[in-house]
């Protein structure tokens, strides 16, 4: 399945706040990184030491048996060895101060699933790592929705290619009724000009290609005028985040 899907689906898992799974695998695969049957982690060059790695499945197998299964190759990509540690001996993954209360904000704001806000937490907390939540939240900023489905009603979007795309009407042909559409590729410059309220946010606001974030490079830095002041951590916040 393609990146720009899997974190589609993961924006959608926040916005509705849907946790009815009890047994689930979990983690967003890093580019380049295979899916294993097994879920077992290749240990040449691994983030994590063989003791913890050994500790980790144990902890799986018996204390989290019945809870959430992690794709370790993937998890390891995501979590430090030392949120590993505190995971095992807490029950929970650490999440700083301001990353529960955007969490808490966008359980709040949620127009289809009623869920008190603080169970909400509690269970994702015991679920998903600080950096899986950082990205699921920024994909469901305005930001991050107009990255996976379109800028300016879908007429500009990130191609399959990572190009910035704009699709242009040129009418309807007269005999079978079908509109006719011409593709442009924009160069980044071009897109405070083509989409209102868009703000390149880098240094001097140095112009660079957004759709770079949907393959994982996190340092083209934009906003949109509608997400003002919406969320506590901002697109820039949380891509900031997983830039490092």
């Amino acid at each position: 399945m393609p990146l720009r899907y899997v974190v589609f689906f993961c924006a959608l898992i926040v916005a509705l706040f849907v946790f009815g799974f009890s047994k689930r695998l979990e983690g967003f695969a890093p580019t380049g990184v295979p899916f294993g049957n097994s879920g077992e982690p290749l240990r040449a060059g691994s983030p994590w030491s063989s003791d913890l790695l050994e500790r980790f499945i144990q902890y799986q197998k018996t204390t989290n048996a019945n809870n959430t299964q992690y794709n370790l190759q993937i998890l390891q990509q995501q979590a430090t060895p030392e949120e590993a540690e505190y995971l095992m001996e807490h029950g929970v993954w650490p999440w700083p101060d301001d990353l529960q209360q955007a969490y808490l904000e966008h359980v709040r704001s949620s127009p289809i699933v009623r869920i008190e806000p603080q169970y909400a937490l509690n269970y994702a907390m015991k679920t998903y790592n600080a950096n899986a939540v950082t990205q699921m939240l920024m994909w469901n900023t305005p930001e991050g929705q107009s990255l996976l489905n379109g800028f300016q009603a879908q007429q500009i979007f990130c191609s399959p290619d990572g190009q910035l795309t704009e699709i242009q009407s040129e009418g309807y042909n007269r005999w079978n009724g079908f509109e006719k559409k011409t593709s442009t590729v924009l160069t980044p410059d071009q897109l405070p000009s083509k989409i209102p309220g868009f703000e390149f946010t880098n240094n001097n606001n140095h112009s660079c290609n957004p759709c770079k974030a949907v393959d994982q490079d996190y340092s083209c830095g934009f906003r949109l005028s509608q997400s003002k002041d919406k969320w506590s951590l901002t697109f820039d916040d949380l891509r900031r985040r997983l830039q490092g």
